[in-house]
């Protein structure tokens, strides 16, 4: 699947994808919370099928993750999240991709969550 990414501002390095882009194709991808759990369940919600690695455990845990498949980095508002995209390049992660907006973007199209 290719993706229209745009690059991050902050991160020149880091390929940003908007939700409208990935919305219908969820299953496509490794979807990677990066918050706390906390706010995984919190007001925001979480993308269905998210799994959630808290940024401070993205390191160690990214062995466990699937490196030829597509990952989306989550968090709430796509800072930690673009951090977490450099820490998974730096892992041998070819395929990743931060979610421009966070959750945030994501609950302000509407987009379906879980709690």
């Amino acid at each position: 699947m290719t993706l229209n990414f745009t690059e991050n501002p902050q991160m020149p390095s880091i390929k940003d994808v908007h939700p409208e882009e990935i919305k219908n194709s969820l299953s496509s991808f490794q979807l990677i919370d990066v918050r706390e759990p906390d706010e995984y369940t919190g007001p925001l919600g979480h993308i269905e099928g998210a799994q959630l690695i808290p940024l401070a455990a993205f390191c160690e845990n990214s062995p466990q993750l699937d490196k030829s498949k597509p990952v989306i980095l989550i968090c709430r508002s796509g800072i930690r999240s673009a951090k977490a995209s450099s820490w998974a390049k730096e892992c041998g992660f070819e395929n990743t991709y931060n979610l421009f907006g966070g959750m945030i973007l994501w609950n302000e199209q509407s987009l379906p969550t879980q709690s």
